[in-house]
């Protein structure tokens, strides 16, 4: 249980924490530095989720997927696009940090862009549904408390995109902690997350080329 628990720690804490440390020594979370720390930490925690527990990648949703998984990450997407777009609507406020952070992804090369929403995909739904749900639910005792806790730390982690795309974050983690609860199928949950994530890093910047182009 003491494994478990630093894991769970490590899988909510960890990323806002070494960010941070990132940004306060003068580097850009979004670097490639910033995101191999991303990948250490997920190698870490699934580590300690499979010394803890025989079952730990099993609890966590880690299995070959099944006919179930891209009907079931398809469904998830789009109740989570509708949700953000309603989370937009009612808060329309505090949108000027998510525009600035939002360009300067942009300035990426797309075959960048391409590995933060590998990375954001495979590393948030390991961290934060696989194991703060997952695995959370064996140190918390229940699953509705361990999935709250790792709404909350989702969302928080993402507070430098402004009050506006928190909103969105929320709605977002609710509908993929709803999914990986009631499926237990976390390929499903990273499938989901990584088409979202493509839409507005991938797909909106190229067709805002496009509008651009002559």
């Amino acid at each position: 249980m003491p494994l478990l628990t630093i894991g769970l720690g490590l899988a909510l804490a960890g990323p806002p924490v070494v960010l941070f440390i990132i940004r306060r020594l003068g580097g850009d979370p979004l670097s490639l530095a910033g995101r191999a720390s991303l990948w250490m930490i997920c190698v870490a925690v699934l580590w300690l989720g499979g010394q803890s527990d025989a079952q730990g990648l099993s609890r966590m949703g880690i299995h070959p997927p099944d006919l179930r998984t891209i009907p079931i990450a398809i469904a998830a997407f789009i109740v989570v696009l509708f949700c953000r777009q309603l989370a937009q609507r009612l808060h329309a406020g505090g949108g000027a940090e998510q525009t600035r952070m939002f360009h300067q992804i942009t300035e990426f090369s797309t075959s960048y862009r391409v590995f933060l929403v590998i990375t954001a995909g495979i590393i948030e739904e390991i961290l934060y549904r696989g194991y703060g749900i997952g695995l959370g639910e064996m140190i918390v005792g229940n699953i509705w408390p361990a999935a709250t806790i790792s709404v909350l730390c989702f969302t928080a982690a993402h507070f430098r995109w402004g009050l506006n795309h928190l909103a969105m974050v929320f709605a977002a983690a609710v509908v993929l902690s709803a999914t990986f609860m009631l499926t237990r199928d976390l390929i499903a949950c990273i499938l989901a997350h990584g088409a979202i994530d493509a839409v507005g890093l991938l797909l909106v910047p190229a067709m805002m080329a496009h509008q651009k182009s002559p």
